[in-house]
């Protein structure tokens, strides 16, 4: 008989917007048995950092079981997770991809367990679309692994405080090194707004460090961007649970499997929520993708992926990280 498929989550966003924060809060708060796989290859790798614990540490972790220390615990000690060997996913074949889930199913069957979800975190210049492209491409060519996981969410973590200084620059990606390692010259705006864009769910952080008219503007933005995803505000990645992870919680976005759906169920909503409503006038136009006014290069062709020179995730010609 055939594995129940697990549904899989994937969060986007810069390194330091709030991933890994929001990823240990779903592992401490919610009763579901997640597995991760983790592919951050920034220069100071946080991710790996919190996976690669000494045994000291682990053998600490076990000694205060008792004594509700879920939050002195790495990602490791809370949930079984692999690391994506090549490090990026969005530059990853898809067998790298897929063979790094069928490792984690079977850490799973290994120990005798199923999971109820599967998170997948994104280095922090990873494309969403092209890895939702992967899963559609595995779906249409009867790839074995979609008949045991599929993407069911795309969750974006924003880092409120920067977000309209990266919205307004022109500045390529591998000038800013802080948002992760490997990127190129496609501009930071470009990619952030593929991040926005690409989601079914886009998680504003860290607004205690804005006033309250700030935020209020900055979702206004968000949602002109991506009028189909549901956003929440948070600080430190707290978000409710049930209303990210719920058994009836699934995605639309995830699910658009070309570009072309994608823009017509955004202009299907933009026409049916009527388009800026809120918004100060262009404030999402201007790097909506398909938009007339884009000037920060052809964002309007994020699905095509095929050549890493073209969608500016340089990494050296050999994608060697």
């Amino acid at each position: 008989m055939a594995e129940t498929s697990v549904p899989v989550s994937m969060l986007s966003g810069f390194l330091g917007a709030g991933k890994t924060t929001l990823l240990r809060h779903m592992l401490q708060q919610s009763d579901l048995k997640i597995g991760c796989i983790v592919n951050d290859v920034a220069s100071v790798n946080i991710d790996a950092k919190l996976i690669r614990t000494t045994g000291r540490d682990q053998d600490a972790g076990r000694q205060n079981a008792g004594s509700n220390s879920n939050s002195h615990k790495s990602t490791a000690d809370l949930t079984d997770t692999i690391e994506l060997a090549n490090g990026c996913a969005c530059c990853s074949i898809a067998d790298e991809l897929f063979d790094s889930f069928e490792s984690l199913l079977k850490v799973a069957r290994k120990r005798g367990i199923k999971y109820d979800r599967i998170v997948l975190e994104n280095s922090g210049v990873a494309e969403p679309q092209n890895i939702r492209d992967q899963f559609s491409e595995a779906r249409a060519l009867g790839h074995p692994l979609v008949e045991k996981v599929h993407l069911d969410t795309m969750v974006t973590v924003v880092d409120s405080a920067s977000f309209m200084q990266d919205y307004s620059s022109k500045a390529p990606v591998a000038a800013r090194p802080e948002l992760g390692d490997g990127g190129g010259m496609r501009p930071v705006v470009d990619l952030l707004v593929e991040q926005v864009e690409c989601a079914d769910f886009i998680v504003l952080n860290k607004v205690d460090m804005l006033e309250g008219k700030v935020v209020e503007g900055l979702e206004a933005i968000v949602s002109s961007l991506n009028p189909l995803a549901r956003v929440f505000t948070c600080e430190h990645g707290k978000v409710d649970m049930d209303e990210l992870l719920g058994p009836d919680v699934h995605g639309l976005v995830s699910n658009l499997n070309t570009e072309a759906h994608h823009k017509g169920a955004v202009v299907a909503a933009r026409a049916a929520g009527g388009e800026g409503e809120g918004v100060e006038e262009g404030a999402g136009e201007e790097h909506a993708c398909g938009g007339t006014g884009c000037d920060h290069g052809d964002h309007g062709d994020h699905g095509d992926h095929g050549d890493h020179g073209d969608h500016g995730h340089a990494h050296g010609g050999s994608c060697d990280h």
